[in-house]
C-alpha cells in the first residue's frame, strides 16, 4: 500500500520516466530553471507530482502552439 506522501513526491528515476531525457540534460534544466527545483529529503531529491505534471502540460502546450 502506498501512502499519499509516497505518491505526491517523485524520485528522479520516476521523473525521468515521464521526462525522457538524459541525466545531464535533466540536471542542466534544473540548474537553468527550465525544470522545477527538487525538494531534498534525507539527501535525496524528489519532485512534487503536481509540479512535474504542470511542467509537462506547459511543454505540451508550447509544442502545440509552435
Amino acid at each position: 500500500m502506498t501512502t499519499t506522501h509516497e505518491t505526491d513526491l517523485l524520485p528522479a528515476a520516476e521523473v525521468l520516466k515521464r521526462v525522457p531525457v538524459s541525466q545531464s540534460t535533466f540536471q542542466r534544466w534544473i540548474k537553468s530553471g527550465q525544470f522545477p527545483a527538487p525538494v531534498q529529503m534525507a539527501r535525496r531529491n524528489f519532485w512534487p507530482r503536481r509540479e512535474v505534471e504542470a511542467w509537462l502540460e506547459r511543454m505540451s502546450a508550447q509544442r502545440q502552439a509552435s
